[in-house]
């Protein structure tokens, strides 16, 4: 009989999977290039979530070309429009539940993101919920960020768990690429604008509300009820 791994510790995302941040630069992306006349490309923004991009190069690559426009300033007006719109957000749904039951099974959390530490600890402080993380590595903890598997290993170094017993939550292909290229099992929860990988071996789910770690590990093959051996 083959047993399964146990689950060891949960790995979240940040942008998009904690707060719905690609929703936010969306319209401060939109609405910053709006009041400049240019009109953005959905599409192509869609494909760039998760992408470690230089704020200039992001938005050049979603401008309409030729780009006749200070990028710089572009990229700093868009950064304080978010900032404003993201301050305004809540966790998304599930996700409060999913930390509080993590917690009380003394399961230990931790957030991968290749965002500024100052920003997501910011929004994670704001919201309650960094006191309840063992972890949180961000994009200067790291040579690489997602795809490469270099945030999701630095998380479980600190986690102290091995890869294959830590489930990864991510919200983009670019994430689960990096959790796996880790080891980490992962599932993908996609926002509103994130794009979704067809991989039929990909876990997914469309929302974290309702949904407990127990089904969660599940999906991944992980038994979240008994204590893993070390």
């Amino acid at each position: 009989m083959t047993v399964r791994p146990s689950l060891a510790a949960v790995v979240l995302d940040f942008d998009g999977l904690v707060l719905d941040t690609e929703t936010t630069l969306w319209r401060a992306c939109s609405e910053q290039c709006g009041e400049l006349g240019m009109r953005i490309d959905r599409d192509r923004y869609r494909s760039l979530i998760g992408a470690a991009l230089p704020p200039e190069e992001f938005l050049r690559r979603i401008l309409p070309h030729p780009v006749e426009v200070d990028l710089t300033a572009l990229a700093a007006a868009v950064r304080a429009r978010n900032q404003r719109l993201a301050d305004a957000e809540d966790a998304l749904p599930g996700v409060r539940a999913l930390v509080d039951e993590a917690v009380a099974a003394a399961v230990p959390l931790a957030v991968a993101s290749s965002s500024r530490r100052e920003w997501v600890v910011g929004h994670l402080r704001r919201l309650g919920l960094l006191s309840s993380l063992s972890a949180v590595v961000c994009r200067e903890d790291v040579d690489a960020r997602k795809p490469a598997p270099d945030l999701h290993l630095s998380a479980a170094r600190r986690l102290g768990a091995r890869p294959e017993e830590i489930l990864a939550l991510e919200d983009s292909v670019i994430g689960a690429a990096g959790a796996r290229a880790a080891g980490l099992r992962s599932v993908i929860v996609p926002g509103p604008l994130t794009s979704v990988d067809p991989d039929p071996a990909q876990a997914r789910l469309p929302t974290l509300a309702g949904r407990g770690l127990a089904e969660l590990a599940a999906l991944v093959g992980l038994d979240p009820a008994r204590p893993s051996a070390r």
